[in-house]
């Protein structure tokens, strides 16, 4: 299974806030707040925040492959950092952030779910509240496409194909939930930290120390990754995206095949084999191999 820890790095600006949206959010719920007070909320309302860095750590058989880091920067080119495995800084070069940084925004969400099309799961900590939800309505304000699950209405707290590992730790308890680096630390997971944390980013994109941001984005994205290795052989099966379903052309081929060697007709076996992909029985691999098992007469029907 192709695994990506995803991690984003936000930064929001009282100073980017239209006359009528201050006044909104400012006395929203009939409280007056003060202009520091709503600072603080605006670094997680989705609608005013923008993405400046999102890492992702890919995780196959077992162990960390490589790291992919897109980030907002006013100038640079691509960086190339060999540890234990490669880490690939790509900026997404905006020559005034103060003034194109929508626009570079949606440069990097592209260039992020262009990456992320291989992933078969994502995994974030404490995605399911903040990470996704932020990376969904950011996309839906540029008109981007998103993966079927991430803009499906029937799934909007993101369950299918997403695993969040504070949830899974806190068993959804309120109050049980801690921050990545504290869980790391104590599961014996060793951390790369630099001197930016979340409560600095802010002032350290203000002071335009992108590659900064970027490299402490993709700690965390490395964390987040090292977190779900320790913990894998603790998840049952229904926290994992079910298997890929045939394709039409399989699908197609398996009944053409059984149909011949019985004395059922193709329509009864379309509606059938139908129900056994929805119930999860027909798999892409598993009707592979039994295609191979009817064609060399190991499966007699």
């Amino acid at each position: 299974m192709r695994v990506a820890a995803v991690d984003i790095e936000t930064f929001a600006s009282i100073e980017d806030l239209g006359f009528l949206d201050y006044r909104y959010l400012r006395t929203r719920g009939e409280k007056d707040r003060s202009d520091e007070e709503l600072e603080q909320e605006l670094a997680l309302n989705p609608y005013v925040l923008q993405v400046i860095s999102a890492a992702v750590a890919w995780v196959e058989e077992g162990k960390i492959t490589g790291v992919s880091v897109y980030y907002v920067s006013s100038s640079g080119e691509e960086v190339r950092e060999l540890h234990a495995f490669p880490i690939h800084y790509t900026p997404v070069l905006c020559p005034s952030p103060e003034e194109n940084l929508f626009e570079a925004e949606e440069l990097l969400l592209e260039e992020l779910w262009q990456d992320l099309e291989g992933a078969e799961l994502l995994v974030t900590y404490n995605g399911q509240s903040f990470d996704l939800p932020v990376l969904r309505l950011r996309s839906m304000i540029h008109s981007l496409d998103l993966p079927p699950f991430i803009a499906a209405s029937h799934s909007p707290r993101f369950s299918d194909g997403h695993l969040d590992l504070a949830q899974f730790l806190s068993c959804s308890i309120p109050g049980y939930r801690y921050a990545l680096d504290f869980v790391c630390r104590r599961f014996g997971i060793s951390l790369n930290k630099s001197r930016i944390d979340g409560s600095t980013v802010h002032n350290a994109f203000l002071e335009g120390r992108y590659f900064d941001i970027a490299r402490y984005n993709a700690q965390d994205a490395i964390a987040t990754a090292r977190l779900y290795l320790r913990l894998k052989k603790y998840l049952s099966p229904e926290l994992l995206p079910p298997p890929d379903p045939p394709t039409d052309n399989q699908l197609r081929h398996f009944t053409n095949l059984v149909a011949s060697q019985s004395t059922g007709n193709t329509e009864f076996y379309d509606l059938l084999f139908a129900w056994f992909v929805e119930k999860g029985v027909l798999t892409k691999r598993n009707i592979s191999q039994l295609i191979d098992d009817l064609k060399n007469g190991r499966l007699l029907l």
